[in-house]
């Protein structure tokens, strides 16, 4: 029997993120020809026993942001390597796609390929160490033999910022089994939280990031809620805590009672399934994982036209300029004013564009492509 192909993925957390997410999926779902593994440079996640259940063992340097990490995690990586000499090296994000890189030229490793994900970022907005990284990332981008985008407009804007070689498109790929519409759960969760009979439910599951722009959210959904007192916000992620002081505004007047902030959540799928509404509004996005999740669970979606956003829901959503509170306001009270059964309709359209055009299988297959590529069909 043939050995199987190794690829070591290199990370910079396993804490729950869109591109976390997406190698528990890839791993999870992989063909058995391949055998996957994962370095880790921060401590453990809560993602770490996902990758290690779905068979790809978890190696974490413990690193820690800053000079440190930098002067230290190419060595560190280097060594795990020379070790255990897998067939490719697959890195995710900036501080993984340098490190990874570094280690894997000291290791003798040439088969590389990096993982973007994002677009139109502000850097100005990031500490100095990661503008760093980025320039250094985009000095270096003729190393890997290859570079994988979630989105058509990342892959552009990395072109445009200097980017040696054009990244591939592998769009994300979406579990229409775990996601997916449960009535069940609608009712359970609904009850669980609170939530009025009557009230249209608009929920964001983001963490707290100034890329989510959760002032602008805030600004939008004080005077959408004047104009349509039945909204009520669900808002989920790291970070989003009623003790973080600058979400304080949601508990205030005019949203008092009218808004929750729950954290982190370990059942999603649940969550979106007791809303009406999903909505992102981002100012810079890659293809965002939740809005797909959202559409594979029957939701229509309200998105700021960032990144893939706008070709990820199609007609099926609604999208507003990204960073225009005024607009965003407009758009919910817009939507709140329709019938229910025009957003069932798109909630359904949403499940139905995701199954055709975003598949986990059609994700785990371009990667297998990919990977049979570099490694010349072996």
């Amino acid at each position: 029997m043939p050995e199987p192909l190794s690829i070591c993925h290199i990370i910079t957390t396993t804490s729950p993120g869109g591109a976390e997410k997406q190698l528990v999926a890839l791993a999870a779902n992989r063909p058995d020809w391949q055998e996957h593994a994962v370095i880790c440079l921060s401590p453990p996640g809560e993602l770490a026993p996902a990758l290690e259940a779905a068979g790809a063992p978890v190696r974490s340097l413990g690193l820690r942001p800053g000079p440190a990490a930098l002067l230290r995690g190419p060595g560190l990586i280097r060594g795990i390597l020379a070790r255990t000499r897998p067939h490719i090296v697959q890195t995710w994000l900036y501080h993984a796609d340098l490190l990874g890189a570094l280690g894997a030229r000291l290791a003798g490793i040439k088969r590389l390929i990096w993982t973007v994900r994002c677009a139109d970022m502000d850097f100005s907005r990031y500490a100095l160490s990661t503008r760093l990284v980025v320039k250094a990332c985009t000095a270096l981008s003729s190393w890997p033999a290859a570079i994988v985008a979630n989105s058509r407009a990342g892959a552009e804007w990395h072109l445009a910022r200097g980017y040696k070689q054009k990244p591939r498109l592998i769009p994300n790929g979406f579990d229409t089994g775990l996601f997916r519409p449960d009535a069940a759960a609608r009712e359970t969760v609904r009850r669980e939280l609170g939530i009025p009979p009557q009230a249209l439910a608009v929920g964001r599951v983001a963490r707290l990031d100034a890329m989510k722009d959760y002032p602008g959210l805030l600004r939008a959904a004080q005077e959408a809620i004047q104009r349509r007192p039945e909204l009520f916000f669900i808002l989920a992620g790291q970070g989003v805590r009623a003790e973080t002081p600058e979400l304080r505004g949601w508990l205030e007047p005019p949203l008092a009672g009218r808004a929750l902030l729950l954290g982190p959540r370990r059942d999603v799928p649940r969550l979106l399934n007791a809303l009406d509404l999903h909505l992102s509004n981002s100012l810079s996005e890659g293809m965002p994982n939740v809005v797909g999740e959202a559409m594979a669970v029957g939701l229509p979606n309200l998105v700021s036209d960032a990144g893939d956003s706008r070709e990820l829901v199609g007609e099926t959503g609604w999208v507003v300029p990204a960073g225009e509170p005024p607009a965003l306001a407009e758009a919910l009270a817009g939507i709140a004013g329709l019938e229910r059964g025009e957003l069932s309709s798109r909630g359904q359209a949403a499940r139905r564009r995701i199954i055709q055009r975003y598949s986990l299988e059609a994700m785990v297959q371009a990667y297998s492509e990919l990977y049979r590529e570099l490694s010349g069909g072996a």
